[in-house]
């Protein structure tokens, strides 16, 4: 995502975390719309290594198996993958990735996060999310009111006969002076 930060508005840090679990990081906008979130860290516990797989997409259903049995693994072909990404961490470790934007797909305007942590042990995550400063301002949303609805019949009719008769698209020309309009008219006879 963009780099340049003066084109978004940034929002204060969350962490999250605990035990192992799913656990959902929410925007304070209302809308999911040019919202991008960061993993800012990622911190573990003393009770051994941890896993952890962040989904700006949906909420993963379960963690990784890290036992390396052929059975368990994910790929295209048994249709397994995982939208997201996927840390591990060893014990009595923060994690600080790379600071990359990516942007929140999901319907719910949330940031998913899985946890597989040790027994007696937790693991947190901060992420910290934008949302971009929009420009341009839309227009007006023009209507017609009920009782005018004739207005509307009148230019669909006029657009359907202008794709009947193959004009559609086409420029009407219109002469500049009265004198146009006068050899216009000549040259139509």
């Amino acid at each position: 995502m963009c780099t340049d930060d003066t084109n978004y508005n940034p929002f204060p840090p969350q962490v999250q975390g605990g035990a192992t679990g799913n656990y959902a990081f929410e925007c304070v906008m209302d809308s999911n719309d040019f919202i991008e979130y960061n993993i800012v860290a990622i911190a573990n516990g003393d009770g051994g290594p941890g896993a952890v797989i962040v989904s700006g997409q949906n909420a993963p259903s379960a963690g990784l198996d890290y036992t390396g049995i052929a059975a368990n693994k994910l790929d295209v072909s048994n249709g397994a993958s995982i939208p997201g990404i996927a840390f591990r961490i060893s014990q009595y470790t923060t994690l600080t990735p790379p600071p990359q934007w990516r942007r929140v797909t999901s319907t719910e305007g949330k940031v998913f996060v899985r946890i597989d942590a040790q027994a007696n042990t937790s693991i947190y995550v901060t992420i910290e999310f934008r949302a971009k400063i929009l420009k341009t301002i839309p227009a007006v949303f023009k209507t017609v009111h009920p009782d005018d609805m004739y207005v509307v019949h009148q230019e669909r009719a006029k657009k359907v006969e202008m794709a009947v008769l193959g004009k559609e698209g086409e420029r009407e020309v219109y002469p500049r002076s009265l004198v146009g309009m006068q050899q216009a008219r000549i040259k139509g006879q």
